[in-house]
């Protein structure tokens, strides 16, 4: 959730205005494998009528709730910021949205303590803001893609514990990190 029912928009940042500012907005992280241009934007509306959707679905389900009247106190009219990401870190528009309203919250932060033109922090910031959510989408990607990796194709072969006197599953520190954990053993890996 994005909290900026109390964040406005101050000049020399006012306009045109961020659709975040003065709303507390619902957020939601999601991946997309598919290809084509916009690709990240149809899984994005998508993503937002399936909500829509379910909130009708459970509003007829359990008579009496308000889900969909809930849902739309939350952004325009219940609009999700669908943060949607590619696997060559093409994203979705609502990122450009977020990445907006954080450069001009920070451009404000740093007038007040540099003498500097607006238009210079704003931009200064944006390109920050851009460089970190870019590396940090291509990260996540690299470590989605390994995780499955892992799942599909364990290099370790399974050495089970369990067979020793006195020892517990629980009592193995490293026992989270089980890289064997869900890992398909076989000599064909399905999809490869």
């Amino acid at each position: 959730m994005v909290y900026a029912s109390n964040v406005f928009a101050v000049e020399p940042f006012a306009h045109p205005i961020n659709r975040i500012f003065g709303k507390n907005h619902l957020a939601e992280v999601k991946t997309f494998t598919g290809k084509g241009k916009g690709a990240p934007d149809a899984r994005a509306r998508k993503f937002q009528l399936d909500i829509v959707g379910r909130a009708k679905k459970l509003d007829l389900e359990f008579p009496g709730s308000t889900f969909e009247k809930t849902l739309s106190t939350y952004g325009d009219d219940g609009q999700y910021l669908a943060l949607v990401a590619g696997p060559f870190s093409n994203l979705s528009s609502d990122f450009g949205v977020l990445v907006d309203f954080l450069a001009r919250v920070r451009a404000v932060r740093l007038l007040n303590t540099w003498e500097t033109k607006p238009g210079q922090a704003l931009a200064l910031n944006r390109q920050i803001l851009v460089h970190k959510f870019g590396h940090l989408v291509t990260l996540l990607w690299a470590r989605l893609i390994l995780g499955r990796f892992y799942d599909a194709v364990s290099r370790i072969p399974f050495q089970s514990t369990s067979g020793t006197p006195g020892f517990t599953e629980s009592d193995d520190a490293f026992n989270f990190i089980n890289l064997n954990q869900g890992g398909y053993r076989g000599r064909n890996v399905p999809g490869a």
